[in-house]
């Protein structure tokens, strides 16, 4: 018998039934006249009691194929498995079997071999049909086909005249030559069903693919379609105030029109970083650093600035107090949390933003619930989009970029967890995500990327500058004098150290724009430098180019980057840290 589990397994093997179901009617049409034909031609020769016998359990084993497989046929399908059908099957057959078989003994009229003769051809007839009706069902073929041919064969072989004994020679290799027929048939068809539903899964998944790519090409669209919107509009408003400031350089209201410069430039920046981090981290070039974290660490990143925000709206905000270790990575950790606690407090106006830490076993629940707008249900599964935001379908800059939860999104699928979001219009959201637990033990103390050092300082750096863009270059030699620094600008390494010949000055620093003229990058340009100065001088690479091909470069050099616009904070803070070199 067939064992349910595994047949139900492939979608061909319903095909074997159902192939086998189809040819019933034909079969139930022909063994019924040929029953009544026996038992009429044979009558005068065989036992009466016996022949009626064999007669009403053909007629009944007929009329179970016609009930159950054929007019009860759906319904016996819906109810049943694919391999207890064909065990039905198997059943059915072997009892045909062992009736025609019999029907060879009780039919083979002693010393009347055209008699004989008969009964064989009409046996092997059947069994050729069989070959061609049961034979996607093979199990049911080898249960109907030896069986029928059996007995008459021993009768033939059992005869001492030796055509009797030739046609039993015939009838056995009959039988061998059918039965490797059919498997070799079966075997023909079962591999035409399987490439046939190979084909159906490949068509059905390059229709999958396509739509896929449709989705992808859409969503492209939308992306690109709102990422210029939010690009156009602090670039518009720049110009704007820019020729104000040149058509009245002593304009009386000269320090706000600035300060609204710099918060376009803020917000233009904010979007290209959250745009950067988007591309990285579909890129694949964002790297997991997993270590053992102290969440204390990561709450003092955090605490400062967000406590100010949040007492400015007037809300209360909480945070985790217990000593609390998890095994992540530190970097990815506080950038989910910066977006889910900003979002937070964007969207509460009222009450209360809650940062929780509970353990759980070996994991640690981290959650971010807050007493705001809340989402709608039919929203809550779009939030995670890119530009996709609750409320804010003017696009206003001061509610968000609509990237922050996207962000959540992939390095949550970076962490190998998931998040899980619960919320009520008008009664607030909840984030919730969970970590792995480390045991409490000695942990470097984590330095926040963001952590950002605004002190006027003085860095009185020698600073050598590779960018072959002359504004971009002069720009920021303006920049770091204005800092004390002491600089030297020029397009590639050799023309650097042409100049630095001419004076007895080292450099200390070294920054570089990545992407230079004629196929140069910063990564050799600064190797150059560094060989030519004999000494392994601290260096930075900026650049505009988020291509993950670039990236991965950058990450294989080891050197730290700023990406365009570089914020003048991290640039200072990378020169603090290395002025004493």
């Amino acid at each position: 018998m067939i064992n349910s589990r595994d047949f139900d397994d492939k979608p061909v093997n319903n095909d074997q039934v159902i192939a086998v179901r189809g040819q019933l009617p034909v079969i139930v049409l022909i063994n019924l006249p040929l029953v009544i034909v026996i038992c009429w031609l044979y009558w005068p020769f065989v036992n009466h009691q016996l022949a009626i016998i064999w007669a009403v359990c053909m007629l009944l084993i007929m009329a179970a194929r016609l009930i159950f497989f054929i007019i009860l046929g759906n319904l016996f399908s819906a109810k049943t498995t694919a391999a207890q059908q064909q065990n039905a099957l198997i059943i059915n057959s072997a009892i045909s079997g062992l009736l025609w078989g019999f029907a060879g003994y009780l039919f083979f009229v002693e010393g009347r071999f055209e008699y004989q003769l008969i009964i064989l051809m009409v046996l092997m007839i059947k069994g050729s049909g069989s070959v061609f009706s049961v034979v996607s069902c093979l199990p049911a073929f080898y249960a109907f086909f030896p069986a029928s041919m059996a007995p008459i064969t021993i009768l033939f072989l059992m005869q001492s005249e030796n055509e009797s004994i030739m046609m039993g020679v015939i009838s056995l290799f009959f039988t061998i030559f059918m039965t490797i027929l059919a498997r070799n048939l079966n075997r023909t068809l079962l591999e035409s069903l399987d490439m046939r539903y190979e084909n159906s899964l490949l068509l059905k998944e390059t229709e999958y693919q396509r739509q896929q790519a449709e989705n992808a090409n859409l969503a492209k669209t939308h992306f690109l379609a709102a990422a210029s919107h939010d690009l156009r509009q602090p670039i518009h408003a720049m110009s704007l105030l820019l020729n104000v400031l040149e058509d009245n350089p002593k304009h009386d209201d000269v320090e706000n029109i600035v300060g609204k410069i710099r918060g376009t430039v803020d917000s233009l920046q904010n979007l290209l970083n959250a745009l950067l981090d988007i591309s990285r981290l579909e890129a694949g070039t964002v790297s997991v650093n997993l270590q053992t974290v102290r969440f204390q660490y990561i709450r003092e990143q955090l605490e400062d600035e967000f406590n100010m925000l949040a007492a400015e709206k007037g809300l209360t905000i909480s945070w985790p107090v217990e000593p609390v270790f998890l095994y992540t990575d530190p970097v990815l950790l506080e950038q989910v949390l910066r977006n889910l606690v900003s979002n937070s407090i964007r969207y509460t106006d009222y009450g209360s933003v809650n940062i929780n830490a509970s353990v759980t076993g070996d994991k640690v629940i981290l959650e971010v619930k807050d007493t705001g707008i809340g989402i709608d249900k039919n929203q809550q599964a779009a939030i995670f989009d890119e530009f996709y935001q609750v409320g804010n379908q003017q696009r206003d800059r001061r509610h968000g970029l609509g990237l922050g939860l996207a962000i959540v999104s992939r390095i949550m699928k970076l962490l190998d967890t998931g998040i899980e979001l619960s919320s009520d219009i008008g009664k607030g959201s909840s984030f919730r995500f969970a970590l792995p637990r480390a045991e409490q033990q000695e942990v470097d103390t984590y330095v926040s990327r963001t952590t950002l050092h605004n002190n006027t300082l003085e860095l009185k750096s020698i600073v050598a500058i590779i960018e072959d863009d002359i504004e971009a270059g002069e720009a920021m030699q303006v920049l770091l004098e204005s800092w004390g620094s002491q600089t030297f600008l020029a397009p590639d390494s050799d023309a650097l150290i042409a100049q630095l010949s001419k004076t007895n000055l080292i450099p200390n620093v070294i920054i570089s724009d990545f992407q230079l003229d004629e196929g140069k990058n910063g990564v050799n340009e600064i190797a150059k430098l560094r060989g030519y100065i004999k000494k392994d001088i601290p260096a930075l690479l900026i650049s505009g180019n988020i291509a993950a091909e670039h990236q991965l470069d950058v990450k294989n050099s080891g050197l730290p980057i700023l990406y365009k616009p570089a914020a003048p904070a991290r640039l200072r803070a990378f020169l603090r840290t290395r002025k004493n070199t």
